[in-house]
């Protein structure tokens, strides 16, 4: 029996016969072909049609079934091709079966075949495959038999008893109750199958909430708040509460950084005081440095060459802030270290 699919158009050959010594013999009689459906006594008749003699050989014919929806066929259903007008040799044969087929059925029957590793263990087999990817991918499944806010207690022979095999997997509500829902699980206890759930549902499930168990492959000590030694880590930093040493430190570095930005926003943007008069430090500030270095190049520079050679800076007023003694032999060359200016 071949299967087909909804709205397909079936082509259907077969053979017809003289009755008494079975030799192909036309079918005759102005032909006419239905189709009966499973458990139904309406035949179809729309879209079905008959070519006798195909490729001029005698009692070789072939029907033709158009399977729409519109002519009244159907998915999951089973049909046979008869004969309702027709003779072979003056003798009526309407009521001749002359072919059957199915809709859907054999692709429904294999999306529904149960993978188990009895049935489906052949080396590289697409059901193997399946199988595989499966078990890889649901760890569990099955209809919940209870819920609270945080938890919900596994279908009874359909999960592990071993405590806390579940721990770090998620359970996605499939269907019922809470559908679309999913979470982490804390803890399981084997003997009554409940699971801690790290958060609380949004809608508390049911027994008639189906599930599947998923791995999630979380490290639960991250999302248990109440497992991390001296209080939550991440509220402390959070809040600016020194609750941990950690949490301390992180405060104190904060408080740095903003001193850094305060004083990096001051060398940027505020307006730097000339030098006094006096010897430059050997040591200055950045400001320090940076403001004797603009001021040699903005203000006054002297060279004197009469009396002292010295080289004089002044600030913007005139005033000698500092001066650096130079000497000539005629020979060598050498300028002392600034001192104050007079």
């Amino acid at each position: 029996m071949r299967d087909i699919t909804l709205e397909d158009t079936f082509r259907h050959q077969f053979t017809t016969r003289q009755f008494s010594d079975g030799v192909p013999t036309q079918l005759a009689g102005s032909p006419v072909l239905s189709v009966l459906e499973e458990n139904n006594a309406t035949p179809i008749t729309a879209g079905v049609s008959v070519s006798v003699d195909r490729a001029s050989v005698t009692g070789l014919n072939e029907a033709t079934v158009i399977a729409t929806a519109a002519n009244g066929y159907e998915t999951l259903k089973s049909y046979s091709i008869y004969i309702s007008t027709g003779t072979v040799g003056g003798v009526s044969v309407v009521g001749e079966v002359v072919g059957s087929f199915t809709i859907d059925k054999t692709a429904q029957a294999i999306w529904d075949t149960l993978l188990t590793g009895s049935t489906h263990n052949i080396a590289t087999s697409a059901g193997k495959r399946l199988r595989q990817l499966q078990e890889a991918f649901v760890i569990a499944e099955g209809t919940a038999e209870a819920g609270t806010a945080t938890t919900i207690t596994l279908e009874a022979g359909a999960v592990e008893t071993v405590d806390n095999i579940y721990r770090g997997d998620r359970v996605v509500i499939t269907a019922g109750t809470g559908v679309a829902e999913h979470g982490i699980i804390l803890s399981y206890t084997g003997s009554t199958r409940v699971c801690i759930m790290a958060e609380t549902w949004v809608t508390t499930p049911s027994t008639d909430s189906v599930y599947e168990i998923t791995p999630a492959s979380v490290d639960v000590e991250t999302i248990q708040h109440v497992i991390q030694t001296g209080g939550n880590l991440a509220e402390a930093v959070i809040t600016n509460a020194a609750g941990t040493d950690v949490a301390a430190d992180i405060i104190a570095i904060k408080a740095e950084t903003a001193l850094i930005v305060t004083d990096t926003n001051s060398l940027n943007d505020g307006a730097i005081s000339e030098l006094a008069q006096g010897v430059p430090s050997a040591t200055p500030t950045l400001q320090n440095a940076v403001m004797l270095m603009y001021m040699a190049l903005r203000n006054k520079l002297d060279v004197q060459t009469s009396g002292t050679d010295a080289l004089e800076i002044h600030n913007n007023a005139g005033t000698q802030i500092a001066i650096k003694l130079l000497t000539d032999d005629g020979s060598d060359f050498s300028e002392a270290k600034m001192t104050t200016g007079v």
